[in-house]
């Protein structure tokens, strides 16, 4: 692949500037400080905390979830076998679907 070289004058007009966006730019020579690399680190020591955390939140609503439906899912079919039960699905006998009159004077 072949190079393009870009005049630095063109590449400020296409970049925005660091400076315009609040941050400060640290030379490359200077190493960061201890007391900076020690606070970071316990910023994502304590940020990785709270992701676990909250993965275990998840994990929990999730597991509680899952035992709600199968709860709800068991009494649903319990219902319905006991509405099968309190009601007769059996077909009348032949005699009892004339009236009350008929059947006693014949």
């Amino acid at each position: 692949m072949a190079r393009v070289l870009i005049p630095s004058g063109r590449l400020d007009a296409i970049t925005p500037d660091s400076r315009e966006e609040g941050r400060e730019d640290i030379p490359p020579s200077s190493p960061p400080d201890a007391s900076v690399i020690k606070a970071l680190r316990d910023e994502l020591s304590k940020a990785q905390q709270q992701v676990i955390a909250a993965e275990a939140k998840a994990d929990e609503r999730a597991e509680t979830i899952a035992d709600l439906r199968a709860r709800l899912n068991q009494e649903g079919e319990e219902r319905r076998r006991l509405t099968a039960i309190l009601t007769d699905q059996k077909a009348p006998p032949p005699n009892q679907d004339r009236p009350f009159w008929r059947r006693f004077f014949s």
